[in-house]
């Protein structure tokens, strides 16, 4: 009777340790699996192109139109409003896709028009400039910022009748905590022109080492704004700086390239491959089941033939529902949206013609079965009040940027639903999809010595 009892105790006691396994993910158990199953994952890979029912689903038309003409509107963006900024030039549009891992400086950017592109063409946003192709790879560029310690560019501070001239490059410390970073000024002719709006003029008398060719691409950028000018606090033994509205970090998702106009391919090339609804960039999925590795995740678990990498958009009709997490011993963990280590670059549609950078959007919990809550920087949320201001009823669409290896753009996020105040989130409407729908974008996959833009 004694040993009866003491076999059912184990055997109970090796079933709640089971179930704790099963509940709470740990490493080594997890890997111990991984490597035993290494053999089954391996063959699943090789069978993969002769499975039965995985087929990519097609996208809905009305949700494939929008999406073509959000990526549309992306290119058009880019573009500077000011006539005399458009003069003359030639613009390539192109998509940030990743950045240089060990140099934040340096993001690498896929051309529209990629035999136009020459390394010394200047970048810009807007009216805004932002640095020079630095180098190609492997059909993509690789684009210096003017955040970067070495870059260096011509320019002139205006205020009604004064000129001072100055060179710009790399970031100046702040002089106090409210101040943030600031773009180096360097050279300045004179310090009393604290606010005075600073444009890109590059000439042969300040650019010394830019002749020929160079020089000819580097002013292409001139007349483009780098900021204001902001001399330092009294007392501070730090150079002027210059004020950028723009969001270094993670406001940049896409830029123009100005090339020489008579490199400019005749017509508007596209970025095919990166365009979502390319159906051979998607694979199909299939869900094992839906597990919580602890309170609070949201977490679908699915097979991984070996084409899945971590930071894949997983999407349904280019519906994005979350992205891979991680792929261990076969399978791979899909963290949904409202999963709090689910995170995506992303941009806001304004009515039909105004885009705004929201940066990171973080998984933040559900709200009811039709949505979910995405946590941003307060600075998104300011952006979008502001262009909310002048069409308060506007319907406001988020979308992916694009700006990430593994998530392409114009995927949608969902539609902006009204939220309560003091809440720095964004209420996105979810529309439920089958899981059997779900597939993993596989257009794309991270370099060794990328890393990306989050």
């Amino acid at each position: 009777m004694t040993s009866w009892l003491r076999s059912r105790t184990l055997q109970f006691v090796a079933l709640l340790a089971l179930c704790a396994l099963a509940l709470r993910r740990v490493e080594g158990v997890e890997q111990a699996c991984a490597l035993l199953l290494a053999p089954s994952a391996a063959l699943a890979s090789f069978l993969a192109p002769f499975e039965f029912g995985g087929e990519v689903q097609a996208a809905d038309a009305d949700l494939a139109q929008s999406s073509r003409a959000v990526r549309a509107l992306y290119a058009r963006q880019v573009l500077p409003e000011d006539e005399q900024l458009r003069a003359g030039r030639a613009f390539v549009a192109c998509e940030v896709v990743a950045r240089v891992a060990g140099a934040p400086d340096r993001v690498i950017v896929r051309a529209h028009d990629h035999l136009a592109v020459r390394v010394g063409d200047p970048a810009t946003l807007r009216e805004h400039y932002l640095g020079r192709v630095a180098a190609e790879r492997d059909g993509e560029w690789e684009v210096e910022l003017a955040t970067a310690r070495d870059h260096r560019v011509g320019a002139v501070a205006r205020a009604e009748d004064e000129v001072a001239r100055l060179v710009v490059g790399g970031l100046r410390r702040a002089s106090s905590a409210d101040e943030g970073a600031l773009l180096a000024a360097w050279a300045v002719d004179d310090h009393g022109l604290d606010g005075a709006l600073v444009r890109v003029q590059e000439s042969a008398a300040g650019s010394a080492a830019l002749q020929g060719p160079d020089l000819a691409s580097a002013q292409r950028a001139n007349g483009y704004l780098l900021g204001r000018l902001r001399a330092p606090r009294r007392g501070a033994a730090l150079p002027p700086g210059v004020r950028s509205e723009l969001d270094w970090e993670h406001g940049l998702h896409h830029l123009a390239i100005l090339v020489d106009p008579r490199a400019a391919q005749v017509g508007d090339a596209r970025l095919d491959e990166r365009d979502p609804l390319d159906p051979r960039k998607w694979r199909a999925l299939e869900t094992v089941a839906r597990r919580a590795s602890s309170p609070g995740r949201s977490v679908s678990r699915v097979k991984d033939f070996g084409q899945l990498r971590p930071g894949a958009a997983v999407a349904s009709d280019l519906r994005l529902a979350g992205r891979v997490e991680r792929c261990s011993g076969g399978l791979a963990d899909v963290a949904l949206l409202e999963d709090p280590a689910f995170a995506v670059e992303a941009l806001a549609v304004v009515g039909s013609a105004r885009v705004v950078s929201l940066g990171i959007l973080r998984g933040a919990g559900r709200v009811d079965a039709g949505s979910v809550l995405l946590a941003c920087d307060a600075s998104a949320l300011q952006r979008l009040r502001a262009a909310l201001e002048g069409a308060p009823d506007a319907a406001v669409s988020v979308w992916t940027a694009g700006s990430e290896r593994g998530v392409p753009a114009a995927l949608l996020v969902g539609a902006l639903l009204p939220q309560q105040g003091g809440v720095a989130a964004l209420r996105i409407a979810r529309v439920h999809e089958p899981a059997s729908r779900r597939q993993a974008w596989i257009g794309d996959g991270a370099q060794s010595d990328e890393v990306e833009a989050r």
